[in-house]
C-alpha cells in the first residue's frame, strides 16, 4: 500500500518508528529529485470502528500531537467517504509512497552519488546487473543424495568476486532454496526463523459519475485493511488499492475469493468504491514476516558466516562466504524500518565489524538464539 507512518494499529510506536520515519524521509527527498510523482499524499487517515479504538487514537492524539490530529466522524466520512466513529489524520512525515517509483529514483540517486565529484572515494559508476541466481540446492529433480556437491562451491567462487554480498531478495530468499534445508517444498525446513504470508490486494476503478458523492478524495485510510490513492491515470477515473490478504495456505486464494473477503473487511473504508466500482486486478506479493518478540517484529539483519548459523541441519544449505550478509524478515514495515535498518547494516558493512553493531543494537542477535 506504500503507507509510511510509525504505529501501530492500536496507535502506539513501532520500534524504532520516529528514527524509521525521519531516515525514510530522507531517502524519501533523495528519490524526489528524480521521481517527482513518487509522493503521492502528504498525509493518511486511521479509522476507529469500535469505542475501544476510539479511546486508543485519541491517547495516540494526546501523546504525539505533532504527527497526529482527531478527526470526528462526519468530517471523516466528508472527506473520504468512510464510515467510522472517528479517526486521526497522519503527517509531519506521515506519506502515501508509490513504491515502484520511489524505488526507481532512489536508484537514480544511488547512481548519482557514485558519480559524484563531491563522494569521498574515487568516482565509479554503478550498474544493475540481472540475473538468475540458480538453486542452491542443485537439480530440484533430484534426489538429496544425488545432488552434486560442487553447487556451493559454485555459489561460493560466484560470491567470492565481490567484495560484499547483502541477500535482500525478500522471499526470493527463500522460494529459491538460498536459505532452506536439502529438502525442497517444506516450510519447516526454512531456515530463517521467518513465515512467508502471502498478501493479495485489488485495485478497484470508478468513474466519477458513478460515485455517490462526487467530492470523495482519493486518500489513504487505515483499519485492520487499507485503502490507498494510486497514481493519476484518467481524469474521468478513480482508482485505489485496497488490501491485503493474510494467506498462511500453500494455495492461494482466487481472485473473486480475494476481492470478496476484501470487500467483507473493508466496505466501511471505502464504500462508495465498492458500491460503484470495478476490480480491474489483483495483485499478489509476499510478507517475510519474523518472529514477534518482546520489541515487536525486528528484521533479521546481519552477517551470514557459516552454513547453518547455528542450527542443526541434515546439510549445507548456504555456501560459507565471509562478505555475505542478509537483510529480510521486514513483514509489513519495509516503508519505515528499511531505512534505518539499512543504515545500520549498510555501517556494520562498511568497518567490517558486525560485534560493534550488536553491541549498539543487542536486539538485533534474536535470530541467532
Amino acid at each position: 500500500g506504500g503507507l509510511l507512518h510509525p504505529f501501530t494499529p492500536r496507535g502506539k510506536l513501532v520500534h524504532f518508528g520516529l528514527e524509521g520515519l525521519q531516515v525514510t524521509n530522507q531517502l524519501l527527498d533523495a528519490a524526489l529529485r528524480h521521481e517527482p510523482q513518487c509522493i503521492l499524499r502528504d498525509y493518511m487517515y486511521r479509522a476507529a470502528l469500535s469505542e475501544k479504538h476510539v479511546q486508543q487514537l485519541r491517547d495516540t492524539v494526546s501523546r504525539y500531537p505533532t504527527l497526529a490530529h482527531w478527526v470526528s466522524a462526519s468530517d471523516l466520512e466528508d472527506i473520504v467517504g468512510t464510515k467510522a466513529l472517528g479517526g486521526i489524520r497522519m503527517g509531519n512525515g506521515c506519506k502515501v509512497v508509490h513504491v515502484p517509483t520511489y524505488l526507481s529514483g532512489l536508484w537514480q540517486a544511488c547512481q548519482e552519488l557514485a558519480l559524484s565529484s563531491n563522494n569521498s572515494v574515487c568516482a565509479v559508476d554503478v550498474h544493475w546487473r540481472q540475473k538468475k541466481i540458480r538453486d542452491y540446492n542443485g537439480d530440484q529433480k533430484a534426489d538429496v543424495g544425488d545432488r552434486a556437491t560442487g553447487d556451493d562451491e559454485l555459489q561460493r567462487s560466484r560470491f567470492s568476486e565481490f567484495d560484499t554480498v547483502v541477500l535482500a531478495a525478500g522471499s526470493g530468499i527463500v522460494h529459491n532454496n538460498m536459505l532452506r534445508n536439502h529438502v525442497q517444498d517444506s516450510e519447516s525446513n526454512i531456515i530463517l526463523p521467518v513465515t512467508l504470508v502471502r498478501g493479495q490486494s485489488v485495485e478497484l476503478t470508478i468513474e466519477k459519475e458513478h460515485l455517490n458523492d462526487a467530492s470523495i478524495e482519493e486518500q489513504a485510510v487505515l483499519c485492520g485493511k487499507y485503502v490507498s490513492p494510486l497514481p493519476f491515470v484518467d481524469d474521468s477515473k478513480k482508482r485505489v488499492l485496497i488490501g491485503a490478504t493474510h494467506e498462511y495456505k500453500a494455495e492461494a486464494l482466487t481472485s473473486d475469493a480475494v476481492a470478496d473477503d476484501l470487500k467483507r473487511r473493508s466496505y466501511d473504508l471505502a464504500p462508495s468504491f465498492w458500491d460503484g466500482g470495478k476490480v480491474e486486478r489483483v495483485t499478489t506479493g509476499w510478507r517475510v514476516q519474523s518472529e514477534r518478540g518482546k520489541i515487536g517484529r525486528v528484521p533479521i539483519v546481519g552477517r551470514l558466516v557459516d552454513g547453518n548459523n547455528g542450527k542443526d541441519v541434515e546439510a549445507s544449505i548456504y555456501p560459507s562466504c565471509s562478505n555475505t550478509w542478509v537483510f529480510s524478515g521486514l513483514g509489513s514495515r519495509g516503508l519505515i524500518h528499511h531505512g534505518i535498518y539499512g543504515s545500520i547494516l549498510a555501517d556494520a558493512i562498511l568497518s567490517n565489524d558486525e560485534n560493534a553493531m550488536l553491541e549498539k543494537y543487542p536486539h538485533l542477535d534474536w535470530w541467532r538464539r
